[in-house]
């Protein structure tokens, strides 16, 4: 508990796309998740309670999302629906490399 009040728990999640492009926006508490694997569904995620998410401006990291928060369970599940959400179904998984993956763990604040 006080690793999470000092510290803060952050995740960085990688769009990882080879056939088909997609686009994730954020608006408000949720986060939507347009043409995922050519489809034209819009995949919706409601953010925990706690969870704050950004996404960097610079062009070396727009396929990335930064979850953070202190409380390690909403931080890590959130990233856990994020990457359920984003699962590609009925092809060959060995061809079809796309979703969202987490790429990293660790505190907001490292020393």
């Amino acid at each position: 508990m006080m690793t999470g009040v000092t510290k803060g728990f952050l995740y960085r999640c990688k769009c990882a796309y080879n056939h088909f492009g997609f686009g994730v926006s954020q608006e408000g508490n949720t986060i939507e998740i347009r043409k995922f694997a050519g489809e034209s569904r819009v995949r919706v995620l409601k953010l925990r309670d706690g969870v704050t998410i950004v996404r960097p401006d610079n062009k070396d990291e727009k396929d990335d999302i930064l979850i953070s928060g202190n409380d390690i369970d909403a931080v890590s599940q959130t990233a856990a629906d994020l990457n359920t959400c984003a699962v590609i179904r009925n092809k060959d998984l060995r061809r079809f490399l796309d979703g969202i993956f987490v790429s990293s763990r660790g505190h907001v604040v490292e020393e």
